[in-house]
């Protein structure tokens, strides 16, 4: 039966691939999408309208700068908006000139994602000519593009920063168990969790203002304004920040105390990127809310497991069943993990991305096939460990791993060829921690890259 249990986990695994390819790509909504306005995108009025209206398929955020309207000569025209659900209005003077109108709006979607464009009117009929409006000294009618590099570094940093604390602090509960360190290794977690944590803390503060000025579309240079912090724009967010403070707390301080409050602190804090982004928009979110969920944390235990491993697999080599035994506990996770990371992955594809065509020509699209694609190469890496090198550290290399490993070496075999496998486990642990480091940055990118660009 235990010979059986490789095959068996692999099936699985094939089975769930194979559910996700064969599930069929039904269109999503990703975002909010204009539906239309009034007065209508080149509408020629007989009279003043008293407001301008703009309508969407779901309910977007605003403020007061979402709805800006210029005259024919480029001139700001006095309005006074306000919005409810899916409706975005801005009331206008009673009296406006004939001529043309030029109406540049900007709202946030549901998924954190701020939506732009403009529409044209005019009162009697069309001007001559149509002056465009000049771009905001903050950036706001056109440099909001110039946010995206600096918002996918900071996410980018925020998940891995995250699953270095919550990851670590999972691996020391459950993996490495009642192991005793020496107190240099110990040393090396402590400041691995606590850094992690700090960093991670320090990067979602500063993503607030990052995030406010990109949703206002107010540049790089308006992130230093106070009106960036527009805390109506900026809940979810500012909860995600709560949510990780508390949960990175509970975990790190309750660590020696309390086991099932310090994994329900690091599960809180890893997780509640969850809250914001694609999947609250993609839907049915009963549905693709946990899956991100589950994602998050099966990406976590992966990841700090694998940090984990590296930090400690050097000293345990010394006591190969103690070094056997974590790596039995973390192997056995992991293979759980990857299914979970499997089908919740097929789950989130499936809704964002919305059909098999977007993934080739989209920007969203080929860069999720990028991140795949370095996902499965840690994937081969974990296979190869799972199955080639950890019966070796279990039984003194009798399955023939080579390098002169398990050669003539009977059961147990000699500690110090199963302390160099360990060496060998460790080295292919830190190759798939590395493509994780890569795979996160890729989502950095991912969750503010809209998913029809």
């Amino acid at each position: 039966m235990t010979r059986c249990r490789p095959a068996l986990r692999s099936g699985v695994v094939l089975c769930v691939v194979a559910l996700a390819v064969l599930l069929p790509l039904s269109p999503a909504s990703a975002h909010a999408t204009l539906l239309g306005s009034d007065p209508k995108d080149g509408s020629v009025l007989k009279a003043s309208p008293d407001v301008v209206t703009l309508r969407f398929d779901e309910p977007v955020r605003s403020t007061a700068r979402s709805i800006r309207v210029f005259d024919a000569r480029g001139a700001v025209v006095p309005t006074d908006v306000s919005s409810r659900a899916s409706v975005v209005s801005a009331s206008l003077p009673a009296v406006m000139a004939k001529g043309s109108y030029v109406v540049v709006w900007r709202v946030v979607s549901d998924d954190s994602h701020p939506l732009s464009g403009s529409i044209r009117f005019s009162i009697g009929e069309p001007s001559a000519t149509v002056v465009p409006p000049k771009a905001d000294p903050r950036g706001e009618a056109g440099d909001e593009s110039s946010l995206t590099r600096p918002l996918s570094i900071t996410a980018g940093l925020s998940y891995l920063s995250l699953f270095t604390a919550g990851g670590l602090i999972l691996f020391v509960l459950w993996p490495l168990g009642g192991v005793r360190l020496r107190p240099e290794v110990a040393d090396r977690l402590v400041v691995g969790r606590w850094a992690g944590a700090c960093l991670a803390v320090l990067t979602a503060v500063n993503a607030l203002p990052l995030q406010g000025a990109d949703e206002q579309g107010l540049g790089v240079h308006g992130a230093g304004d106070s009106s960036a912090l527009d805390l109506s724009l900026l809940r979810g967010e500012v909860v995600v920040l709560v949510l990780q403070v508390v949960g990175l707390a509970v975990g790190l301080l309750l660590l020696r105390r309390h086991r099932w409050l310090s994994t329900a602190g690091a599960v809180l804090a890893v997780t509640s990127p969850a809250w914001v982004g694609h999947s609250r928009s993609a839907g049915p979110s009963v549905l693709v809310v946990p899956a991100d969920v589950l994602h998050l944390l099966a990406g976590a235990v992966w990841f700090g497991g694998l940090l984990g491993l590296g930090l400690t697999l050097g000293t345990l080599r010394e006591r190969p069943p103690e070094a056997a035994a974590v790596l039995s506990r973390f192997s056995a996770i992991a293979a759980s993990v990857l299914v979970v990371l499997t089908a919740t992955g097929a789950i989130a594809a499936w809704r964002i991305v919305g059909s098999w065509s977007a993934l080739v020509h989209t920007g969203y699209g080929r860069l999720l096939l990028v991140k795949l694609a370095v996902a499965a190469v840690a994937v081969a890496i974990a296979g190869f460990n799972r199955w080639r090198l950890l019966p070796a550290v279990g039984h003194g290399g009798r399955h023939g791993v080579g390098h002169g490993v398990g050669d003539g070496v009977g059961p147990g075999g000699e500690p110090g060829e199963r302390g160099s496998t360990v060496l060998r486990v460790r080295t292919a642990v830190w190759s798939e921690a590395a493509l994780l480091v890569v795979v996160l940055a890729v989502t950095g990118f991912l969750v503010n890259l809209s998913p029809n660009s």
